[in-house]
């Protein structure tokens, strides 16, 4: 989705709509739990206001080059075709991982993957 009223329908208006419920997601939360970045609905609504402090856009900027290269890091290692939904879930916390946490989670994501290949 690129448009931008079909963005904002999508994360604003009908999120409820759209479940987190990939694989990748999945096995996310038996290693992560429910925290912040495997939950969703009211449980996701809590967590989100206890960190929003951290989304303020003064701390956004400074994040910008950790995403900007992150971004580009996982573009570089796309081919012609991609999971999108699971290109995002590691991009996602890849950023999350070292702007936040200060930590590679490249070892984590991959760990992942593997446990999912196994399944």
């Amino acid at each position: 989705v690129t448009d931008p009223d079909l963005l904002a329908e999508v994360f604003r208006e009908k999120g409820e709509r759209y479940g987190r419920g990939t694989r990748v997601y999945n096995a996310m939360k038996r290693f992560l739990g429910q925290g912040i970045l495997t939950s969703e609905g009211a449980h996701w609504k809590k967590h989100r206001r206890i960190v929003q402090p951290a989304f303020h856009p003064r701390r956004l900027h400074a994040f910008a080059d950790t995403m900007t290269r992150k971004t580009s890091e996982a573009i570089a290692s796309w081919g012609d075709e991609i999971d999108v939904r699971d290109a995002m879930m590691r991009l996602t916390l890849a950023i999350v991982g070292e702007t936040l946490f200060g930590t590679d989670t490249d070892a984590l994501a991959h760990g992942i993957g593997d446990t999912i290949e196994a399944g």
